[in-house]
């Protein structure tokens, strides 16, 4: 039997090799000696089909060209790696936008807090309106009050608008490099 160049045991996922102990089961899958022993120590099962099998027989292959079996694996193995970096990176970009999203809703918490402050004041500031009719003063001092609290809640409410827009900002930028990161393993 000869099999074309980058045959591979799907248990080890390595070439065989002119030298390999081959041996083929009942569906006619190959594989490593060793490997299909050790598999079926496990399973009577093929790895692959799962079809059940009680005896195997030695395959004697003609393999031709082992640097282009060892390119092909060296090739996948490098595919390999460059698949195990690009999941980790989506891993940890998955986890910062998690954090991310945390820190949001954070925001918007105090954000809510500060509404609530915000018309707690104005209430106060009504309430007083109408006991304190006849000192204009007080009203005054009351009413900068509030126009000052109302301008540092419009600055709070820019930035958490800015936060908000570098977030969104920062995570398209880390989704398009992980894009550009696969793109360039193809």
């Amino acid at each position: 039997m000869e099999l074309s160049p980058g045959a591979f045991c799907s248990i080890c996922v390595e070439c065989f090799t002119a030298s390999d102990s081959i041996y083929s089961i009942a569906c006619r899958h190959v594989y490593h000696a060793q490997c299909i022993e050790k598999w079926k120590s496990r399973s009577r099962n093929c790895p692959e089909c799962r079809c059940p099998f009680n005896s195997m027989e030695r395959v004697f292959l003609n393999v031709e060209d082992d640097s282009k079996i060892q390119s092909h694996a060296n090739e996948l193995k490098k595919l390999r790696d460059k698949l195990y970096e690009s999941e980790k990176k989506l891993a940890d970009m998955q986890i910062k936008h998690t954090i991310s999203e945390e820190k949001v809703r954070e925001l918007e918490k105090k954000f809510e807090s500060v509404k609530k402050s915000e018309e707690a004041l104005r209430k106060q500031i009504e309430s007083k309106q109408k006991e304190d009719c006849d000192t204009p003063k007080t009203y005054m001092d009351v009413d900068e009050m509030y126009e000052d609290f109302v301008e540092s809640l419009e600055r709070y409410v820019e930035q958490l608008r800015e936060a908000e827009e570098d977030y969104y900002e920062n995570l398209e930028w880390q989704l398009l490099q992980l894009r550009l990161d696969n793109l360039e393993e193809y």
